[in-house]
């Protein structure tokens, strides 16, 4: 079953759930690690260089500790389906580094979002326009 018909039949990967959001966005909260996948629609959408496209969805990493709150954008893809392909993709990755941690220790922001920005999109889903900030 494709990505996006387990989203549209509100099927998550396991200890996934989807979180609230304004507007259009998509959210993803990992209910063991306190960690949020997010894709926003940005209004900044121009051309990624090479790609001729349009690069509209956002999508980054949110973790929050009390008051504090880091954010990481990672990559920018042009349709909300590729960004939710990347999103069950990047879920699927987070699921599998937890459970090759020590669950004591957890998992740093740093080397997650180096983790998400490392990994490969989904073939359903490649695109050019990864970005290391914003």
């Amino acid at each position: 079953m494709s990505d996006i018909t387990r989203f549209a039949r509100g099927q998550v990967p396991p200890n996934w759930v989807r979180a609230p959001t304004d507007g259009n966005a998509v959210r993803f909260r990992h209910r063991d690690v306190g960690v949020h996948l997010e894709a926003i629609e940005v209004g900044d959408a121009a051309e990624m260089p090479g790609s001729g496209r349009s690069h509209r969805w956002q999508l980054q990493c949110r973790q929050s500790a009390g008051e504090a709150m880091s954010v990481k954008p990672i990559l920018r893809v042009s349709a909300k389906e590729e960004a939710v392909c990347v999103l069950y993709d990047w879920m699927e990755l987070i699921n599998a580094t937890v459970e090759s941690v020590d669950s004591d220790a957890g998992i740093p922001f740093g080397e997650l979002t180096e983790r998400l920005g490392a990994h490969e999109p989904p073939q359903d889903a490649r695109t050019d326009a990864r970005v290391a900030e914003l």
